[in-house]
């Protein structure tokens, strides 16, 4: 970072222009979720529907199981799935910058020195 800008992302910024910055949580990413949730519900419905249909029940145990345990795999992932996002305001917008494990102490120097 050169004292007379300010990079957010790829854009540089002036240092007199930015009026304050702060690190706010971003949004989760709900496919993971999704999954695990639809997961669960088939492992569920698919061992009762072939059971209602004629199937034996352990036939299809298995299905339901490995159903069943992919479900806290999805719920793990969208856990994980929460990202922080460096936001750098001026009068003549907002900038915004996702971080990642490199960016952070960058952020954390920017937010210290301008927020």
């Amino acid at each position: 970072m050169s004292e007379e800008t300010v990079r957010v992302g790829d854009e540089r910024i002036e240092v007199a222009a930015v009026t304050a910055a702060r690190i706010v949580p971003g949004q989760r990413d709900t496919r993971p979720l999704v999954g695990a949730l639809a997961a669960l519900l088939l492992a569920v419905l698919v061992p009762t529907f072939a059971v209602g249909v004629g199937v034996d029940f352990f036939a299809v145990a298995p299905v339901g199981a490995v159903l069943f345990l992919a479900a806290p795999v999805g719920l793990a992932l969208w856990l994980r799935s929460d990202e922080r996002v460096l936001v750098v305001e001026t009068a003549e917008a907002t900038y915004r910058e996702p971080l990642d494990a490199d960016a952070e102490a960058r952020a954390g120097r920017i937010v210290e020195e301008y927020g």
